[in-house]
């Protein structure tokens, strides 16, 4: 929410009273969330180089116009210059809780983990346990969250084994699942599972996975 919101107001004194900014999206894979946030300038930055992409996300705008423009004249006097309109604007920015934007919109509309073995006739047996941050965190609550399915579970397994999980994070259980998720903003998730060799399963084959 942060880097979206300095996306939009952060390009300067002026920036506050544009009409319109272009804004760079940048789509990264950290396995820590970044501790101070992130002036973003719109364009694109070389202090996110470092980091992986994450492919596979979509994202859908969340109009916060309203919302923000509403907080921050409850907090001007009117009287501001317009450093000190600046200021004010930026400290709404830091404070502005998404999740209580009363006009706000879904930001996300994807979120999806999977993965599957690289060589056909191999089961796919289940999921045994998701981590998060090293601790093993309640399976059945994760994916009450989500849509899970399932490849190569049972016979002819031409297939390749794995999984897909999407959270669920439009229509009505949209803000619920937000909302579960946001308790591990940050964290790094790790999910395992067992498969199982078949007869079909040639044994000379080098058996890997294929994350994302």
């Amino acid at each position: 929410m942060i880097p979206l919101l300095a996306g939009v107001l952060g390009g300067g004194e002026s920036a506050y009273a544009s009409d319109s900014v272009n804004v760079t999206l940048h789509k990264k894979k950290m396995d820590e969330f970044p501790n101070d946030s992130q002036i973003n300038t719109g364009k694109e930055m070389t202090e996110f180089d470092r980091y992986e992409g994450l492919p596979g996300i979509t994202f859908t705008a969340w109009d916060i116009t309203e919302d923000f423009y509403d907080a921050l004249d409850a907090f001007l006097t009117g009287n501001e210059t317009d450093a000190e309109y600046n200021t004010k604007a930026k400290q709404i920015m830091d404070a502005f809780d998404l999740n209580a934007a009363p006009n706000g919109a879904p930001r996300y509309t994807k979120l999806e983990m999977n993965d599957a073995v690289d060589t056909v006739g191999v089961r796919f047996e289940g999921i045994d346990r998701i981590v998060m941050n090293g601790t093993t965190i309640n399976e059945a609550t994760f994916l009450s969250n989500a849509t899970d399915t399932y490849t190569n579970t049972a016979a002819p397994f031409s297939g390749y084994a794995g999984f897909n999980i999407a959270m669920n994070l439009t229509g009505a259980a949209g803000p619920a699942t937000a909302n579960y998720l946001s308790q591990y903003a940050g964290q790094t998730m790790e999910i395992y599972y067992t498969v199982s060799f078949t007869d079909e399963h040639q044994l000379t084959a080098t058996l890997t996975t294929n994350s994302q």
